[in-house]
């Protein structure tokens, strides 16, 4: 790390556990933080003002950056860290008119969905990724769709993992498939319903259940769906779970399903590595380079497929060594955290070149 006093750190993003996650990383001796965010119900941290980032109430064009920019004055950062080019990086950009180094964490829908959406939301994402000094993303796909949308293709992406928070279990394996994404469109939930639904018509699938976890518009068309489909003694909805409940249910879970039509690296498959489930995961670049079909996982092509059956065929002892390795090495709370200083680093050095 580059040797000062305290780095003054603005982190600005959602009320998310993703951003909690990221503030727990880095709140060590080494920085002093101020986070600018949308709530407090996920972040806890002591010095967390809230601010509105809603783009349909028109007057946050002006207070927001008024606000944001009053902040930092106050504060005076050596780096401002941005979490989704969205709102939550369009209006620190226009308050603070690149009087700091900016650094962007691009999520996956941010890059892959949202800009497809609208010509408006295109150019927003263009003019945000223009204005930032460095990239990091969690997945080498969704940093080079990045570098595709801006018109800067020259600015350094770094690959960080936001980690995991490893938790003690002792919970033994049972015939469970976890599904904890949200309850939305994006997810196919309901794809995954339909899935066991084809596993259970195998003889041997009787005693196997579903667990869905996680909320969402949704949730209650999956509810029906599951009750349509005569499955209401196999699937089990658990709901919004804490981190505890999540480590539990990974623990007790042979297989974890995450088939979107669109991510980046998901912190929950992430997790369900660590816990040792066999993954199944949707035919996505960032997905394939986390898993190999049938080596580490399974990564689905057909929906038609009675994949679920197929994953069970798999050699289940050596995928999980594998990811528990893959785990160990990249997406650690030390891993992540040491990612997070480099990108500060890097990001300072080019402050440097520039004065």
């Amino acid at each position: 790390m580059i040797k000062q006093t305290k780095i003054k750190l603005l982190i600005v993003g959602p009320d998310s556990p993703h951003v909690a996650n990221f503030v727990n990383r880095l709140d060590t001796d080494a920085y002093n933080i101020q986070v600018i965010s949308s709530g407090k119900r996920h972040i806890s941290y002591r010095n967390n003002i809230l601010v509105s980032f809603s783009i349909i109430k028109f007057w946050n064009f002006v207070f927001t950056p008024l606000t944001i920019k009053k902040i930092a004055r106050q504060f005076e950062p050596d780096v401002v860290w941005l979490h989704q080019a969205n709102s939550f990086a369009l209006y620190p950009i226009l308050a603070l008119k690149k009087k700091y180094p900016l650094i962007l964490t691009v999520w996956g829908s941010d890059i892959l969905v949202a800009p497809k959406k609208s010509w408006w939301i295109r150019r927003m994402t263009r003019y945000i990724l223009n204005k930032v000094d460095l990239i990091t993303a969690d997945a080498k796909y969704l940093g080079e769709q990045a570098l595709e949308l801006s018109p800067k293709a020259t600015i350094p992406v770094h690959i960080c993992q936001f980690g995991i928070n490893p938790i003690d279990t002792s919970l033994e394996k049972e015939k469970v498939i976890f599904s904890n994404r949200g309850h939305k469109s994006l997810y196919r939930i309901n794809e995954v319903i339909l899935a066991f639904h084809k596993f259970q018509a195998n003889t041997t699938a009787n005693e196997w259940k579903l667990v869905i976890a996680g909320e969402g518009p949704e949730t209650l068309g999956l509810q029906k769906l599951v009750e349509e489909l005569k499955l209401t003694e196999k699937v089990q909805f658990v709901g919004f779970l804490s981190a505890h409940e999540n480590a539990n249910w990974y623990s007790r879970s042979t297989i974890y399903i995450s088939i979107p039509e669109s991510d980046g690296t998901a912190v929950s498959l992430l997790e369900a590595m660590h816990y040792g489930c066999i993954p199944i995961v949707s035919n996505l670049p960032a997905n394939k380079e986390w898993i190999h079909h049938l080596a580490n996982g399974y990564v689905v092509s057909d929906l038609e497929d009675d994949f679920l059956a197929k994953a069970l065929e798999m050699d289940h002892s050596s995928a999980i060594a594998t990811n528990k390795s893959l785990i160990n090495k990249t997406a650690t709370p030390e891993a992540s955290a040491q990612k997070f200083e480099e990108a500060i680093e890097a990001v300072l050095l080019l402050k440097k070149k520039t004065i």
